[in-house]
């Protein structure tokens, strides 16, 4: 990465949270009564739905609430819905990871209604501490027997972008070599398609193993996308060490967060997650590998 970039880069980095602050919350997501930002109907209604389906399918729910950037006056477009889960204390971390799996399945990249925000959904064994969170935003506040919907928030977050450049090359430039590789493999096979059979050796051994090298290329990207997201999963799900309190003292300002929100903000992760819903309903093969030329186009 040339110099010149790289700074160009700090500096539009560095006016951001990542990102710019806004004057109000998401009007899509929420609506602004007598100074107090309630969540939209159809919005807290597809969340309830949702929490329904993983209690009744999946694990039972003991309690949920929104936190996450959503909540802030840096969101974006884009940025995810996180709802956090509470499920029974008994539950052995291998289980809770094995359900997890099962949850990000069910609903990874899932929008909220006529928005671009992805549902994201954190299960957490035990009572949450809202210590861990800047903004906690409950649902079903007036079942509960609640006045205000806002535990935490709405609030504002900063952080020195220049901590987290380094790692956020790498896993960035990880992406865009292996997207650049896939790239290439599908040029190639699109030349390939075009010969004559008559004319060349083996020709459809040659296609099909430039396709078995596309499917390799777009599983290692579905697998770094997965290890992006679980790491956020784990950060958020873990307690803070003393360490990290007086490094970062909040969840939001964690490497694994921040490199996630700009991962966002690129459209790295939109990329990443359309690969694996494609990738969800069946393999790269001649019929789809126009999908995929279009999906790393974001990138």
């Amino acid at each position: 990465m040339k110099k010149e970039f790289v700074n160009e880069l700090n500096s539009i980095l560095s006016e951001a949270v990542i990102d710019w602050t806004r004057s109000r919350l998401d009007p899509r997501i929420f609506d602004l009564f007598n100074d107090t930002y309630i969540m939209r109907p159809e919005v807290s209604n597809f969340i309830n739905d949702v929490v329904k389906s993983i209690n009744d399918n999946i694990i039972d729910v003991n309690n949920y609430f929104v936190k996450g950037s959503i909540l802030s006056f840096q969101w974006l477009d884009h940025s995810d819905v996180d709802v956090l889960v509470e499920i029974d204390d008994d539950i052995a971390d291998d289980e809770r990871d094995r359900l997890q799996r099962e949850v990000d399945d069910a609903f990874d990249n899932v929008l909220i209604p006529n928005t671009e925000h992805p549902i994201q959904i954190y299960l957490n064994v035990g009572e949450y501490d809202p210590d861990n969170a800047d903004g906690i935003y409950v649902i079903d506040y007036a079942r509960r027997g609640m006045s205000d919907p806002w535990v935490k928030g709405p609030y504002n977050i900063r952080v020195d972008i220049d901590d987290y450049m380094s790692k956020f090359q790498k896993v960035a430039g990880s992406i865009d070599i292996d997207t650049g590789e896939l790239r290439r493999d599908i040029i190639d096979y699109e030349l390939l398609k075009k010969l004559p059979y008559e004319d060349i050796n083996n020709l459809e051994h040659r296609i099909n193993s430039k396709l078995d090298e596309i499917n390799d290329g777009v599983d290692d990207l579905v697998y770094q996308y997965k290890h992006i997201r679980d790491l956020r999963h784990k950060a958020f799900s873990d307690e803070l060490t003393p360490q990290e309190i007086i490094k970062y003292g909040s969840k939001n300002k964690l490497p694994e967060n921040v490199i996630f929100k700009m991962l966002e903000r690129y459209y790295y992760l939109s990329m990443l997650r359309n690969l694996k819903d494609l990738t969800a309903r069946d393999d790269i093969d001649t019929d789809n590998v126009d999908d995929v030329k279009e999906i790393i186009k974001e990138i």
